[in-house]
């Protein structure tokens, strides 16, 4: 997306919410987009973490006024690891090669990179995995950030 990413791209903050004006590493919004401060961007290119990319936005407060300037995280190159029959995948029936929704989320553990520490899922873009170590050293730098861990069969 580097290159064609328009460069004026702007995210206002939700007006149902005036009193939520704190700007946090990393940003809630409707689209699901994986959207970071300018500290957690350098954080993550400082780990050399491959495939992915930073597409700018600035953040627009209740006012008009830019409020900050943000980056949207896009994983390139999505991984297809999803065992899709175990997780009880829900297909999209228009678009087979999406997935809309799962009942449990079942990894095929040959298929993880092990040279990938934040990646998303192909087919499945609602799901970006981040592998423990990368999670903790981000959790340690970033106190306000927190993963859910992925459970293990035994």
């Amino acid at each position: 997306m580097v290159g064609v990413f328009p460069e004026d791209v702007e995210f206002v903050m939700d007006p149902d919410f005036s009193d939520n004006t704190m700007l946090a590493d990393n940003l809630m919004n409707q689209h699901r987009l994986v959207v970071v401060s300018g500290r957690l961007k350098a954080f993550l290119s400082d780990q050399h973490v491959p495939k992915l990319e930073f597409l700018p936005v600035a953040i627009r407060d209740h006012r008009g006024k830019i409020a900050g300037h943000y980056f949207i995280v896009h994983l390139l190159d999505p991984v297809d690891c999803l065992d899709r029959q175990a997780s009880k995948a829900l297909v999209n029936p228009a678009v087979k090669t999406q997935v809309m929704a799962v009942k449990r989320l079942v990894l095929l553990k040959d298929m993880l990179p092990e040279d990938r520490p934040f990646f998303r899922i192909a087919g499945y873009p609602q799901a970006r995995l981040v592998r423990r170590d990368l999670a903790q050293l981000v959790e340690k730098e970033f106190a306000e950030l927190t993963f859910d861990e992925i459970e293990k069969k035994a």
